[in-house]
């Protein structure tokens, strides 16, 4: 590049008067003869420019009228020493102040973060509180289903099997004939049956499909779980038929 050629030139030659036909030999060589004074005086310019901008006076590379130009080492020297003191370098740029809208950006940007956290936070709190809501709830009906049933009813006889509570009675099937078709055989016979659920609401129901008959007995208390008891024995004809049962 030109202008580096010419810096060069006028370092190594700091301080003596550099000709025009020198730099033109220096710079560009053999190409020297198609240059005009103009490019090389532009050069020179961009050079000044360029020293200037790095912090040395433009005035360092002077032009001597009819001899070339010289580049002073005393201003240089002088320009190192004001550079190197403790006062502030006055050709320092400022700076860069960031505009108001930035920081009213970032500002924003903060503020919504903060709101999204607040919100994840209060949306965690309020599901941990419904699922509270809700488990209390669950735990509350299953714990007063199970209360309401008497506890004989839920550790019915081993040979029978709870099956369901009707009028205020709570009916047993045998083992032997548990299904839900003969589950329901005896759901609809017991409700068209005469008990006496207020005084023995416990209710053990066997029979066979062999016979057409159906053995009840009914107590005041569980059949296995008390030594006194009171209870007593119904048997019906014709079970499979509900229409034709009669004691």
């Amino acid at each position: 590049m030109p202008t580096a050629q010419l810096f060069e030139a006028f370092i190594t030659r700091m301080g003596v008067a550099v000709s025009q036909e020198e730099l033109y030999a220096i710079v560009w060589g053999e190409n020297s003869v198609n240059v005009t004074p103009n490019t090389l005086y532009q050069n020179v310019s961009l050079l000044r420019k360029a020293l200037q901008d790095s912090g040395i006076p433009s005035e360092s590379l002077k032009t001597i009228r009819g001899k070339g130009f010289i580049f002073t080492v005393t201003s240089v020297v002088e320009n190192y020493v004001e550079n190197n003191d403790n006062t502030p370098d006055k050709t320092e740029p400022a700076k860069e102040r960031k505009p108001v809208i930035y920081h009213l950006i970032l500002l924003s940007s903060l503020v919504v973060i903060l709101f999204v956290i607040l919100f994840v936070i209060l949306f965690v709190i309020l599901f941990v509180i419904l699922f509270v809501i809700l488990f209390v709830i669950l735990f509350g009906i299953l714990f007063y289903d199970y209360s309401s049933t008497p506890w004989r009813v839920t550790h019915y006889p081993k040979d029978f099997v709870f099956i369901s509570k009707i009028n205020g009675c709570s009916i047993f099937n045998s083992t032997e004939n548990k299904s839900i078709e003969n589950n329901l055989r005896v759901n609809s016979l017991i409700r068209t049956l005469p008990l006496e659920c207020e005084n023995y609401p416990y209710v053990y129901i066997s029979y066979s499909d062999r016979h057409p008959t159906t053995s009840i007995i009914s107590c005041r208390n569980d059949i296995n779980y008390t030594e006194q008891n009171d209870c007593k024995t119904e048997i019906f004809i014709n079970h499979g038929e509900l229409d034709e049962t009669q004691p």
